[in-house]
């Protein structure tokens, strides 16, 4: 499988439930892939001016292809995820969480090192004691000749699954 094939089927797969957008550019890195989930809820009484209670999800899925990987490149990788986390979110009363779901897809050498810093990454930040909400990072790393063998860290656990796509060839 090729990276614009991977791509191509990744967002195929998104587009019904995320916003997406090819060549997205943050901060002089650019991102083969930006896909963006909004969810609002909220309750109301008798007419919907009268708001009970409202929260907003969101989650931004960020995929960037390397031909070969280092630490150096994964360290670069993971702090324009830390950059744009903290350019995007807007805490508010509405706000309750954002993830932000970096994938670094890669042609084989994944080095022992690129692997425990990805499995160690860690990035949570709340915003007035969780009042006005949330922001995780999920980090999951594909090798793009066996894409069923990834690398993630925690939080990129819960939604690995949903970067694991096999072509029919």
């Amino acid at each position: 499988m090729k990276f614009i094939e991977y791509t191509n089927m990744l967002e195929y797969k998104l587009q019904t439930y995320y916003n997406t957008q090819r060549n997205y550019e943050f901060d002089g890195e650019v991102f083969d892939l930006k896909a963006t989930y909004i969810e609002r809820n909220e309750q109301y009484i008798a007419t919907k001016n009268t708001v009970v209670w409202d929260y907003e999800q969101y989650q931004h899925i960020l995929l960037k292809s390397f031909e070969s990987i280092d630490l150096k490149k994964v360290e670069d990788f993971t702090k324009a995820l830390v950059d744009f986390a903290a350019h995007i979110v807007e805490p508010s009363g509405s706000h309750m969480s954002t993830l932000v779901s970096g994938v670094i897809l890669t042609d084989g050498g994944i080095t022992e090192d690129v692997i425990k810093y990805v499995q160690k990454f860690k990035y949570y930040k709340s915003f007035k004691f969780g009042l006005n909400g949330w922001v995780n990072i999920a980090l999951n790393l594909l090798d793009i000749n066996n894409i069923q063998n990834s690398y993630y860290n925690k939080k990129g656990k819960e939604d690995s699954k949903n970067f694991i796509i096999l072509s029919d060839s």
